[in-house]
């Protein structure tokens, strides 16, 4: 395209006609090649459009979904933590069960031990009686006094 306005030939009757024809050609040969451009142009600004269109649907699709998924993250967590405060509050129910058992066990298991510890004493003292007894009735006890073992001697010669 040329940047200095064209100078044309005065002649009879006007300018020459030959090169103002030919600067108007020119000129067209321009103005389609830039319209050719600005048309190339257009429908690049168009696709691009298009594109940024698509972007932007599937950039709210993507948001949205991230958004589904984190109210679905929270939901089951907020679900998780309900039921994990559910479990520890069942196991803590239990425990205090268990203990509350096991307390009672151990009050029959000790009573038991006192019972059995108060029998042993009594047995102990039946049995020291009992043994006392017997001492004293060894001590009391007495051997028969034995013949002299010299007459088995002298009834064993008077055979002979």
């Amino acid at each position: 395209m040329a940047k200095n306005r064209p100078s044309f030939r005065v002649m009879r009757n006007g300018y020459d006609r030959f090169a103002v024809d030919s600067a108007i050609d020119n000129y067209t040969s321009q103005i389609e090649e830039l319209e050719k451009e600005i048309a190339t142009y257009k429908n690049n600004i168009e696709d691009l459009n298009h594109q940024l269109i698509n972007m932007k649907d599937r950039y709210n699709s993507i948001m949205s979904g991230i958004m589904a998924r984190e109210r679905a993250a929270d939901d089951i967590s907020r679900i998780a933590l309900k039921e994990a405060n559910q479990i520890i509050d069942a196991a803590k129910k239990n425990a205090d069960f268990i203990i509350m058992e096991s307390l009672n066990k151990s009050k029959v298991v000790l009573a038991d031990l006192v019972k059995i510890s108060n029998e042993t004493g009594t047995l102990k003292q039946e049995m020291r009686d009992q043994l006392n007894k017997i001492y004293h009735d060894l001590d009391e006890l007495k051997a028969p006094n034995l013949p002299d073992l010299d007459w088995l001697e002298q009834a064993k010669n008077k055979r002979q």
